[in-house]
Order: structure tokens, then C-alpha cells, then sequence
């Protein structure tokens, strides 16, 4: 629901999330994210995490370094496309106060 489209212009790229025995193939081109069960076809990356590490990595609460450094995530392939898949997931900022009429 937070993808941000804009974030993924120009980006084509294929992933494979592992949460536990969960496997997700994750599809990012022309704009559009695409999410299924199931291990990805040579995926540029695998990421390789628990749920609550992705979630705090996507939703800022830490740092993917971080992540990585405590090996409660494990990255293989390209890192830079993993970095750009983190973007695409930006935090919201704070609502505007609606002011009564």
C-alpha cells in the first residue's frame, strides 16, 4: 500500500524476499510493483530476513546497513538494487491539521 510508483521509475528489477520458509518473487518495471508467492527466476537479488527486520528497514525504524551488520539480513546480488528497492516504500510524512470551517 505505501509503494511509491514515482520511486521506481526507470527501475527494472526482479527480487526474491525470504521471510523464514515464506518466499516472495517481487517484480518492480514500468511503475508497477508485482508480488507472488514463490521463489523468483534469477532474481538480481535475494534478500533474506524476518518480518520484523524488513518492516523496521522499510518503515525507518533502521538503517539496511544496520540490518546487515547484526545479520538479521542477508543480502545476495546487486546491493544497489536492494538500496532502491528500500525507496520505493517511503515513510508518510505528517498528516496536514484540517482546520474546522
Amino acid at each position: 500500500a505505501r509503494f511509491e510508483s514515482g520511486a521506481a521509475h526507470g527501475l527494472r528489477a526482479s527480487y526474491e524476499l525470504r521471510l523464514g520458509d515464506d518466499r516472495f518473487r517481487i517484480e518492480v518495471a514500468d511503475n508497477e510493483i508485482r508480488v507472488a508467492r514463490g521463489d523468483a527466476h534469477q532474481p538480481d537479488a535475494i534478500i533474506e530476513t524476518d518480518p520484523d527486520t524488513i518492516n523496521s528497514v522499510l518503515w525507518g525504524a533502521r538503517s539496511l546497513a544496520d540490518a546487515q551488520r547484526s545479520r538479521r539480513m542477508t543480502i545476495e546480488g546487486d546491493k544497489a538494487l536492494v538500496k532502491r528497492f528500500v525507496r520505493l516504500f517511503p515513510i508518510p510524512g505528517p498528516a496536514a491539521a484540517v482546520r474546522p470551517a
